[in-house]
C-alpha cells in the first residue's frame, strides 16, 4: 500500500501544479499582464528549469526518504508547466492539423 502511495505521489503533484498553473495562465492572459508568445516563453522555462535545480537538490537529500520524495514531487510538479509552454505551441502553429504537427513533436 505504502509503495503504491509514493508511486502516485509525483503524478498527483502534477496534476495539482496543472491546475494551479492554468489558473494563473488564464489570469494572465485574461487581465493582459503578459502576452501568449511570454507566457509560453515562461512556462517552458519553469518547466524545464526548476525541475533541473531540483534534480540537483535531489543528489544531497539522500539521508531521508521523506525528503527525498517531497524534493522529487516538487521537481516534477514544476513539469506541469510544460502544456502550457512547449507543447501548447503546437496548437498555435497550425490549430487544423494539430495532431499531426503534434507527431512531429
Amino acid at each position: 500500500m505504502q509503495n503504491g502511495v509514493l508511486n502516485a505521489l509525483p503524478q498527483l503533484a502534477i496534476f495539482i501544479y496543472g491546475l494551479i498553473f492554468s489558473s494563473l495562465s488564464d489570469i494572465l492572459m485574461v487581465k493582459n499582464y503578459v502576452t501568449k508568445t511570454k507566457l509560453r516563453c515562461c512556462m517552458t522555462m519553469i518547466s524545464l528549469g526548476l525541475p533541473g535545480i531540483t534534480v540537483a537538490i535531489l543528489g544531497y537529500t539522500t539521508n531521508s526518504w521523506i525528503l527525498c520524495m517531497s524534493v522529487l514531487s516538487i521537481g516534477i510538479g514544476f513539469r506541469a508547466a510544460i502544456y502550457i509552454g512547449h507543447i501548447g505551441t503546437v496548437y498555435d502553429i497550425a490549430p487544423s492539423y494539430s495532431g499531426t504537427v503534434y507527431g512531429f513533436v
